[in-house]
Parts: structure tokens; sequence; C-alpha cells
């Protein structure tokens, strides 16, 4: 697995995937893919020497794979909703060959029975008192957006920032967070990633440039939506053949902003990959908060002008 980081590849980086594996023409080449599906065509493009392809990351449904240039493709959705069922059949000889490959996506509904030593070790998670522990109350139904903004506020807070942000794709939540007791299991089903929270400083400009390039992101499934929870400061984008974006951040200012590390090391913008650690993880931020505060609402809805039906706004 050497040479893989968190930069997305490039055209090159495809290349030198093919110069790897020619180096192995002996071998049955698979790759475990979690780049997302664009990168997977680009990825079968540039590398034809690649066998198949097991990818995720954009809950692409391929029921049937997608074959291209000899490769192999394979999406299967996102919940666990379904299975991949891969089948290679090659020979042994040398050099060694593929005779057929095939790839469907198999339901995982009531009718697949439960495996016991699965069910043992999820157990052990769902029976342990430390998970059950009460940290706060949902005073309603808790829509997305504002369990996002709840996760600006608590890294906000905890790191002593003056605004932060977050991206959408890293709060779990379903639609919503459910009226009733808030306890640790649900923050850790929020937020699984196990991520930290780190500082950039930034302009007006920086900050928007990182959310306008999100939201115009041509390859990326959350494009043209807002990927961009914020806390301590609020922006429009108005959609159109060339969108652009006004915020209440000042100009002139450089603000010390909070964000998780992903964010940091994934999306667009002068500072990104050079975060300043905190030492905080995202998921104590959420519980020292919650505790703090008690009980969680959503706000007013905000009287935004709407621009054509195409103002996105938080």
């Amino acid at each position: 697995m050497s040479g893989i980081s968190w930069k997305l590849p490039d055209e090159e980086d495809y290349k030198g995937i093919t110069d790897r594996f020619r180096l192995h023409h002996n071998t049955i080449n698979v790759i475990l893919s979690h780049l997302g599906y664009d990168h997977d065509l680009k990825m079968m493009k540039y590398s034809p020497n690649i066998d198949v392809i097991l990818g995720g990351h954009t809950h692409v449904m391929l029921p049937h794979g997608h074959l291209r240039t000899g490769t192999l493709l394979s999406h299967t959705g996102h919940r666990l909703s379904h299975a991949g069922v891969t089948e290679i059949t090659f020979s042994t000889e040398k050099p060694a060959s593929i005779l057929s490959k095939s790839t469907k996506a198999v339901s995982l509904d009531e009718r697949i029975p439960s495996d016991p030593e699965v069910e043992k070790i999820v157990q052990q998670f769902t029976g342990n008192p430390f998970f059950n522990q009460q940290v706060g109350v949902a005073g309603e139904d808790i829509t997305h957006v504002t369990v996002g903004t709840f996760f600006c506020k608590a890294i906000q807070q905890a790191s002593h920032s003056d605004i932060a942000i977050y991206n959408r794709g890293g709060v779990r939540a379903r639609s919503h967070l459910c009226k009733g007791p808030i306890k640790i299991k649900d923050i850790y089903e929020m937020e699984p990633f196990r991520e930290k929270v780190v500082t950039c400083s930034m302009s007006k400009a920086d900050i928007e440039q990182l959310i306008l390039s999100k939201f115009m992101s041509p390859s990326d499934d959350e494009g043209g939506i807002l990927e961009v929870y914020c806390s301590g400061f609020s922006y429009q984008i108005m959609d159109g053949v060339t969108p652009s974006i006004t915020s209440t951040l000042k100009n002139g200012v450089i603000y010390t902003v909070a964000m998780g590390d992903y964010l940091c090391n994934n999306f667009k913008f002068p500072q990104k990959g050079n975060g300043k650690p905190t030492g905080i993880s995202v998921r104590s931020a959420l519980i020292e908060y919650l505790k703090q505060i008690k009980e969680l609402f959503n706000p007013p809805p905000p009287k935004l002008p709407i621009i054509k039906d195409t103002t996105f706004a938080l």
C-alpha cells in the first residue's frame, strides 16, 4: 500500500498505478477504492491493467457493475442496503488470464439471516453502559442542518475559535435526529470517523472560496448543494450560470477557523493540509457542548430573500 496518501489522485497518479501493475503482469489486479465513482472511471481510463475495481464513497448503485476498457467496476449504494458479490474465473497457467468476471449487488434484507458471531460483536457495543449514557435531549426532531450547525458550534467553542465550518458529509445523522434523549452512542453514530479539530487562519475571501468551490464542483456527487455548515457567520449562494456568494464575514479580518481534519486535508482552499492541531476530538467537543446546552432545538426559519428559487443559504 505504499505511495497512497490522502491527496486525491491526478492523471499522473493513475498512470503510476498502471506502471506498478505492469511489473506484476502475472497477477489478477483488484483495486479496493474509496475515491468515488468519477475517480474510479478515471482510474479505468488511465490504468487499463486493472481487472476489477471495488469502489465506494459516492453511494452509486451499479446493480450489475460497469465494464469499460477491460476493467469491471462495482459500486453497491450505501447504508448496507446491498452487498457486492464479484466472481472472477481465471487460469492458473502462466501468464495468468481471466476467463470470466461478473459482479452484482445483492439486497441485504430480512431474508438474510444474522450471523451469530457478528451479533456477539455488535452486542459488545450496544450493551456497553458507556454508550448508553445520556448527554442531552433533542427537544424536537432535529434537522440535518441543525445537527451540522451543532457540530460547528461545538468545535468553535472547544477550540476558542472565531468561527467554525464543517463538511455536510461528515455529519452522519440520517435525515434528522429524533426527539428524545441523546446518548453517547448517538454522538458516535453522528461522528463515526474519529475526526480531530484543527484551526486555520483565513480571510473572508479564503472562506468564501472554499464554500463556493465545493458548491461548484463538477465532478463531485455533492456539487450544487450546501456542502459546508457554519457557525459564527452566515452566507448565501446565488446559483446561476456563474454562482456567487455573499457572507457576513468582514474584509480585512483574519479569522481563526475551526474545522475537522478531513475538511482541512481535502477541500480546495489556500490553507489546505496546513491546519493547526488542537488535540481535541470532534466527539468530545460535541459531548461537552451538549452537556452545557442540555437541550437541542431547531432555530426559527431564516427570513432570506429567494432569487429565482435558486438561493442556497446558511
